[in-house]
């Protein structure tokens, strides 16, 4: 791993992988950059070949959200056939700004109604940092539907993945991978939130300037409130 140098990683990335998309070029210096600076903590290198090597320029793509009527469809969908562990996920997801995968590990003692809030423990969250997250008028309308103080356990069982994307199909909306949680951070900025708000609800470590270029202007304020006026 010594011997590897910089021109080697780059002729690496931009020559043998030229056909890679500039983010599949980006994501595997990131990788290689995380792996060399462990071997510099460790005292096995002096310096991380990769520090000074160019990131590719990665064209911005406009993120893809749901309208709010065909998420209000998949929500119904969820409700009229009694899936009431996805219809959480997804009011979680859509309203409250969680990541699927962080609601695949809540318990239902974590989303707390008589206090507004959904728990996003440390031993959950991505970023290993525990948060609080307001649950929206909205949102509470929606969870009030499957609400039950006995419950104990997490809200859906370890085959979460295709329970959702069965439910999606379902209900026959148009759907992109992440649309939801990308619809959160577009609606909540299109419908005024703060955007240190914003940031706190997703547990994002990005950039504000970053998440605001990004999700700004993705819809019209109209349709933001109208995203988080969406109830049973």
């Amino acid at each position: 791993m010594g011997e590897i140098n910089r021109k080697e990683i780059t002729d690496y990335v931009y020559q043998a992988n030229k056909r890679l998309s500039p983010i599949s070029k980006k994501n595997i210096l990131t990788n290689l950059s995380v792996l060399f600076n462990f071997m510099v903590r460790r005292d096995l290198l002096e310096v991380n070949p990769v520090e000074k090597i160019d990131r590719p320029i990665v064209p911005f793509q406009k993120p893809h959200v749901l309208i709010p009527t065909d998420f209000e469809k998949l929500l119904r969908t969820c409700h009229r056939n009694n899936w009431n562990d996805r219809l959480t996920i997804f009011v979680l997801v859509g309203f409250c700004g969680i990541r699927t995968e962080e609601g695949s590990r809540l318990k239902w003692s974590n989303v707390q109604l008589d206090r507004q809030i959904v728990e996003v423990p440390a031993t959950v969250a991505k970023k290993a940092s525990f948060r609080n997250n307001s649950i929206p008028a909205n949102a509470i309308e929606w969870l009030k539907l499957v609400e039950d103080k006995r419950r104990t356990g997490s809200i859906i069982g370890p085959t979460w993945e295709s329970q959702l994307r069965s439910a999606i199909v379902s209900s026959r909306i148009s759907y992109h991978q992440n649309a939801i949680r990308h619809s959160f951070c577009s609606y909540a900025i299109g419908a005024g939130w703060p955007l240190a708000d914003v940031i706190s609800f997703m547990g994002h470590s990005g950039s504000p300037s970053m998440i605001h270029s990004h999700y700004r202007n993705v819809v019209s304020e109209e349709d933001g409130k109208r995203w988080f006026s969406l109830v049973p």
